[in-house]
């Protein structure tokens, strides 16, 4: 092969290598969905496209976070060496003009906001701005119950009057019960969409369906802010108004414990309480104002989802993109063809 042959390879070599490169971050993404709480929209398996245009892509924070090179560096540093390296960011944080803000119901991937390199994929339910509240299952924000979408999965109770009817409808829904029933324990408890719920509610073998609400654990305090004086749990939670950038509020007590992390973690304020005041490097100060914009964010399957109930809020910048359709599809049992490039809403 020639001289100018190999140049040329090696030009449209490049150029390729940098298209590919600039369409990871620039423009979409493939990510895999490694758990069920995002059932029934996303499943266990599948692949999914992620919209990076949209909300406007970041720039990676470090020259080990652009693909190839990323993969290169496994090769001269060890692991410890790449964690250190890409946890700090090499430049400021910068995000391309996108078309679009964040919308409600929205399927978002985002990194999570105590560990960075962990990519997370939930529904964004509250805004910046937004007053949220979780009554016995039921999410209102300002005051109004929200309509959830309809792959939204809780727990229910079925009273049932003829076991073998319910298990055969169960089967045909392919819904397994969280717990097996007998013929002396007339109770079944199994996670529905609003869909299947519908179905069910018609069926003469169904005397009854309700919602199973979480009892309060005081002791554990594993929901946010994790305080025992919040006792919250994934279906009762709030209210709390979730930061927005500019948002002002009064140092207090209370303030404090709900917002400490947002304060001090994410946005390094370092801002100390003592004897119920407050202080910023030594000095008095009694308000605050918030750096940047938050979104609360939820899994589908609300009962086997831990999101910002257990962690907090999501700042703008951990957020990727937005999730557009299913690629590919796999279980156990093989490829499946009917989750192949279907919309996710």
């Amino acid at each position: 092969m020639s001289t100018f042959k190999v140049l040329k390879f090696s030009l449209y070599l490049i150029l390729f290598v940098a298209i590919i490169i600039s369409c990871k971050i620039f423009v979409t993404q493939l990510f895999f969905i490694p758990s069920d709480s995002m059932k029934s929209s996303l499943q266990k398996g599948d692949i999914i496209l992620v919209n990076k245009i949209s909300y406007g892509a970041r720039l990676p924070k470090s020259i080990l976070e652009i693909p190839v090179i990323n993969i290169i560096s496994f090769i001269f540093f060890n692991e410890e060496q790449l964690k250190n390296a890409s946890d700090v960011g090499w430049w400021k944080y910068y995000r391309m003009p996108g078309f679009s803000i964040v919308k409600r119901n929205e399927i978002i991937v985002f990194n999570m906001p105590n560990n960075e390199s962990k990519f997370v994929v939930k529904r964004a339910v509250g805004l910046p701005k937004d007053t949220l509240k979780i009554v016995d299952s039921n999410v209102f924000i300002n005051n109004t119950l929200i309509n959830e979408a309809l792959s939204v999965r809780k727990v229910y109770s079925i009273n049932y009057n003829n076991l073998f009817e319910i298990n055969q409808l169960l089967d045909s829904l392919s819904i397994s019960p969280i717990f097996n029933s007998t013929e002396l324990n007339q109770i079944i408890s199994v996670a529905l969409n609003q869909n299947q719920k519908l179905t069910l509610l018609k069926n003469k073998s169904i005397d009854s369906l309700t919602t199973e609400i979480e009892k309060v654990d005081t002791l554990n305090n594993k929901f946010y802010p994790n305080n025992v004086n919040f006792a919250w749990s994934a279906n009762n939670f709030g209210p709390i108004i979730i930061p927005s950038k500019g948002m002002h509020i009064e140092l207090n007590k209370e303030n404090y414990i709900l917002y400490e992390k947002v304060i001090n973690k994410i946005e390094k304020a370092h801002i100390e309480e003592l004897e119920n005041k407050y202080y910023q490097n030594g000095k008095e100060v009694n308000s605050y104002s918030f750096k940047y914009d938050y979104y609360f964010m939820m899994g589908d399957n609300r009962s086997f989802s831990e999101d910002s109930r257990f962690w907090g809020f999501v700042q703008k910048k951990n957020i990727v993109g937005k999730v557009e359709f299913i690629l590919f599809s796999k279980d156990q049992k093989g490829i499946k063809w009917e989750r192949m490039f279907s919309e996710v809403i």
